[in-house]
């Protein structure tokens, strides 16, 4: 991805209670007897369960309806939980699902010239009557293949994406190949990184325009606790006592970033 993003795939398997996305609804149970009598075999019972998730899948595609796919889909489940990829954002997709696909077949875009006659509120070619053939039989239609980025705290409004995309005309994988594009704004030295320009004038003097209790600004508090030193050489005189006097020197660059002078919070 540009700008600074980072490329993942994420397999997802809508309409699984798991998440997974299985090629088969199969289980290791296959005992017969009382089970068989009941309606057939668990394993027969999965498999006709992940049917019917299939059936449903493939009418949400049919219907474009890629926000109810989306809301199952395992990759925006584990970063809204925070498991994955903390602080990424995930770019959502508006076209058809580009995982398992069959290869040398493509699902053409509606257009004017291409379907005059075509539903206005549709976007895809997914007929009912031949959607079931792009996609392979044994698995789960998925949004397998994705685009994050990430900006650094207080720009991620210098970033905006302005398109995500498949690319359908790719016909030998059984995936779609996904690309998105990006308007960044550059910054350049102090000037452009700075949040808060007035830090640049102050030169570091104290006063109320400086302190950290300000509100109109996005203010990066520091707390350093619970620190703790093996093995320090001593570098006080024995005439004054001896011993060491730990410090910590935080630097930064640029310098003017830490002109703020707010409180210090002291722990031992």
């Amino acid at each position: 991805a540009a700008a600074g993003g980072s490329g993942s795939q994420s397999r997802s398997a809508p309409n699984s209670p798991t998440g997974k996305n299985h090629t088969h609804a199969e289980s290791d149970s296959d005992s017969e007897g009382e089970g068989a009598g009941k309606g057939g075999t668990e394993k027969e019972k999965k498999k006709k369960e992940w049917l019917e998730n299939k059936k449903k899948t493939m009418q949400l595609v049919v219907e474009e309806k890629w926000g109810e796919i989306l809301a199952m889909d395992e990759l925006n489940r584990e970063i809204k939980a925070g498991r994955v990829m903390n602080n990424f954002t995930a770019l959502q997709p508006a076209f058809p699902p580009t995982f398992k696909r069959t290869r040398q077949k493509c699902i053409q875009p509606l257009t004017d010239a291409s379907a005059p006659n075509a539903d206005p509120s549709k976007n895809w070619d997914t007929r009912s009557d031949n959607v079931e053939g792009f996609y392979d039989k044994k698995r789960m239609p998925s949004f397998t293949d994705r685009i994050l980025h990430h900006s650094m705290p207080a720009f991620d409004t210098n970033v905006h994406n302005s398109f995500f995309e498949s690319c359908e005309a790719a016909l030998s994988s059984d995936h779609k190949p996904v690309r998105a594009g990006f308007d960044v704004t550059i910054t350049k030295g102090e000037r452009g990184i700075f949040v808060d320009k007035q830090l640049l004038q102050w030169k570091g003097k104290v006063s109320s325009k400086t302190s950290a209790n300000r509100t109109d600004v996005q203010v990066l508090k520091l707390t350093l606790s619970e620190l703790k030193g093996e093995n320090l050489e001593e570098m006080d005189s024995a005439m004054f006592g001896g011993g060491s006097d730990p410090y910590i020197i935080i630097t930064c660059d640029p310098e003017a970033a830490l002109l703020y002078k707010g409180v210090m919070s002291k722990h031992q």
